[in-house]
This record gives C-alpha cells, structure tokens and sequence, in this order.
C-alpha cells in the first residue's frame, strides 16, 4: 500500500542523492583539474613574455651591435682613403725628388 510506496520514493530519493553526490565529486575533481591547468598555462604565457623580452632586448643588442661595426666599416674605409691618397702624395713627392736628381745630375 501507501507505505511500500513511500519506502520505493525513499529509495529512490537515495539513489538520486546519491548519483547527485557522485556527480559533485566528479565536478569538484574537473573544477580542480581545471584551475591546475589554468595555473600552469598562466606560468607558461609568464615564461614566453620573459623569452619574449628577452628576444628583444638581444634584437636591440644586435642591432647596437650591427650599427657598430657599420660605423666601424665606415671608419676603416675612410681611413683606407687617407692612406691611398697619402700613398699617392708620396708618389708625387717621390717622382719629383727623382726629377730634381735628374735634373741636377744632368747640370754636372
């Protein structure tokens, strides 16, 4: 009669509790999961924005680095110039000295 009925609700009831319960553990664990992951993607965009940084910062040092010897260059082919045209001046002077000999070897 009504009381079986009442105790198949009851059991039913405690079935459902049951599955309920079961199902927040499952979902307790996911949540968990969840934020474990979460907390290591964290640490890892940490990690690439320092790699990040880092990049940039030796792109800048390259850059420096690039410049310098671009300016380095410049001085070298400037000063190859000086000496050229120094080397040319010596030519100059040394052709004309050895007129000059000439020249006074032909008064003798």
């Amino acid at each position: 009669g009504p009381r079986g009925m009442l105790a198949d609700d009851t059991a039913a009831q405690a079935k459902s509790l049951k599955i309920v319960e079961k199902h927040r553990g499952v979902l307790t664990l996911a949540r968990a999961e969840l934020t474990s992951q979460s907390h290591l993607m964290t640490s890892q965009v940490d990690k690439l924005t320092s790699q990040e940084a880092e990049l940039k910062k030796l792109a800048a040092d390259l850059g420096e680095e690039r410049a310098r010897r671009a300016a380095g260059a410049d001085e070298v082919a400037a000063l190859r110039n000086e000496v050229t045209s120094a080397n040319k001046a010596l030519d100059g002077k040394v052709a004309e000295l050895e007129r000059a000999r000439q020249a006074k070897r032909g008064c003798w």
